[in-house]
């Protein structure tokens, strides 16, 4: 007899962001600070603090999460977890989840993955990437907008 197993959440969003604050009158999430490259004078990189904004949809019942943080390589193993469940009572509802993830090493450059896991399973993954920053960015009054129009720009992210 084979045991059926409901189907695990879907990814609706994925952010990494500096914080993420619910506001409790409303309950909406604000993402605040999104990036996906971390600027570091030197390796390795400690960041005191990280968040991770993820919106969910579908999946049944209790549903086991885990957030894992690893090389892109995975040579490493797992460089930070956040882990936790959900109660998914109405399987068409948005749920909003929130991982905070404090002293984080970078063990040196390169690239990183941040990845979902729901009911062990993985639903999404992010690449962060980690540069050795060499002098600080600085603001070119003489800057020229790309080819679309748009102002071409990169976070100064130099928390480490």
């Amino acid at each position: 007899m084979s045991v059926m197993h409901s189907p695990p959440p879907q990814v609706t969003s994925l952010v990494i962001a500096d914080q993420v604050y619910r506001d409790p009158n409303n309950n909406k999430c604000f993402v605040l600070g999104t990036y996906n490259t971390i600027y570091a004078t030197s390796f390795p990189c400690l960041r005191q603090s990280m968040s991770l904004y993820a919106a969910l949809t579908d999946g049944h019942g209790t549903v086991p999460i885990r957030l894992v943080l690893t090389d892109v390589d995975e040579e490493l193993g797992t460089l930070a977890l956040a882990e936790g469940s959900v109660e998914r009572a109405n399987p068409l509802a948005n749920l909003e989840g929130v991982f905070h993830l404090t002293n984080v090493v970078l063990p040196r450059p390169g690239q990183y993955r941040l990845q979902l896991f729901a009911c062990g399973e993985l639903l999404r993954e992010l690449l962060l990437h980690a540069i050795v920053l060499e002098h600080a960015p600085k603001n070119d009054p003489n800057r020229q907008k790309g080819g679309s129009g748009v102002e071409e720009w990169k976070r100064d992210d130099t928390e480490c």
